[in-house]
């Protein structure tokens, strides 16, 4: 109950500063109190407790809340960066099902669970302290899983599914490890020294998905769509790249620059005869290609 309570205080002195902009301590106080007669939980704290829960939330979730000269408490820097942004999320989202919680017949959640989660702690603390780590890995195409021993860099998320980025000390190459593979997960306790430059922004901005091959060069891909599935591709863009270069009554024409991998050809394939690639060519008669070789799974 409270490790609870404490991580609703953390969700709902967020939601109140991201609401407000501006709030005084009275003010997040009272805010508390409201909340506290609406889910009967107590979760009102002395001011002492609320500045040491300002340094938890900047050590958690790199939401960095300050205070201004008027004593107004506010959440400073770029708060709709990508990870931050991300976090507001999980917070809106964990704030509408526990006060939702008594209706929750109408709360219908993904079935769909991705495995592995249950390594992110143990990964973070690795990654945070630079611990190696040690790991059976079994690849879907492969019929016995491996031992690796890598240096954990960083984590990244795709469809739902979380990804180990790691240097696999064996050929000191950065590589992504499906988390749902890993079992038997061993952290060491000496710190690593990192031989590898990181710079997962750059690693991957030329890359849709999880697949990043490096040695491949980004290539402009035009694709054509009618109005209703280029208005949710402009909502919920392919790539970071996009770009909207052509627009008429009948179709939407969308550019992205990326290279082309498994990953995007599949998520091309997905949207069926809604899409179609102009350009290049390679792409085109590659996508007619997979299609033809579908429909022979139909005769």
């Amino acid at each position: 109950m409270a490790q609870r309570e404490t991580f609703l205080r953390y969700l709902f002195i967020i939601g109140k500063l991201r609401n407000s902009r501006r709030a005084t301590f009275n003010d997040i106080h009272s805010y508390l109190r409201q909340e506290s007669d609406i889910l009967g939980d107590r979760l009102t704290i002395s001011k002492r407790t609320f500045q040491r829960y300002l340094w938890e939330i900047r050590s958690l979730f790199n939401i960095d809340i300050q205070c201004d000269k008027d004593y107004y408490y506010y959440i400073a820097g770029d708060v709709e960066e990508s990870f931050n942004h991300r976090v507001m999320e999980a917070f809106d989202v964990f704030n509408s099902l526990t006060q939702a919680r008594k209706i929750s017949q109408y709360i219908i959640p993904e079935k769909r669970r991705p495995q592995g989660t249950e390594h992110l702690q143990s990964l973070l603390k690795a990654i945070s302290k630079r611990y190696p780590l040690e790991f059976s890995y079994q690849k879907h195409w492969e019929d016995a899983p491996s031992r690796r021993k890598v240096k954990p860099l960083g984590l990244k998320e795709f469809k739902g599914r979380w990804y180990l980025l790691a240097e696999d000390q064996q050929d000191s190459i950065i590589k992504s490890f499906g988390l749902d593979r890993i079992k038997e997960l061993e952290v060491g306790t000496k710190e690593f020294r990192q031989t590898v430059q990181f710079d997962p922004d750059a690693l991957f901005s030329h890359s849709f998905g999880i697949t990043n091959p490096t040695g491949q060069e980004p290539e402009e891909v035009i694709l054509s769509c009618d109005h209703v599935q280029g208005n949710y591709i402009k909502s919920y863009p392919l790539h970071s790249s996009q770009e909207v270069v052509g627009e008429n009554e009948e179709e939407i024409q969308i550019k992205v620059k990326l290279r082309i991998t498994h990953d995007f050809k599949m998520e091309l394939l997905s949207y069926g005869e809604k899409l179609k690639v102009l350009s290049p060519q390679s792409l085109r008669i590659d996508i007619r290609e997979t299609y033809l070789q579908a429909l022979k799974n139909y005769e």
